[in-house]
């Protein structure tokens, strides 16, 4: 699957610039962030590591960080597909948040 059928930073902040109290924004490092008005921060940037794949990071505000998870949009043909996959994941993140303030905190 070529890059030009996955979505891009640009895609998802082109939908929504912000989801369940967390504002999404495009660092001038590449990363596309979404933070809370708390200091907590979900990285998720489509395509960063590898193509096809969006890997999951969260950082609370003491700079803690872990990966949580890795989204695979390649197995979603579609760019509306790989957008619904994203943002039903962010909002599934953003919802946990406690769960990885603790996470974090514990390492």
């Amino acid at each position: 699957m070529s890059t030009n059928n996955l979505i891009n930073p640009n895609d998802v902040l082109g939908f929504t610039k912000v989801i369940n109290g967390f504002k999404g924004s495009y660092g001038i490092d590449g990363v596309l962030y979404w933070e809370d008005s708390n200091g907590n921060t979900i990285m998720g940037t489509p395509n960063w590591s590898e193509d096809g794949l969006v890997p999951f990071e969260f950082s609370d505000a003491d700079g803690n960080l872990d990966s949580i998870s890795t989204l695979y949009i390649r197995n979603y043909p579609t760019k509306v597909e790989q957008l619904i996959v994203y943002f039903n994941t962010l909002l599934e993140l953003t919802y946990s948040v406690d769960d990885l303030k603790e996470r974090v905190s514990n390492l």
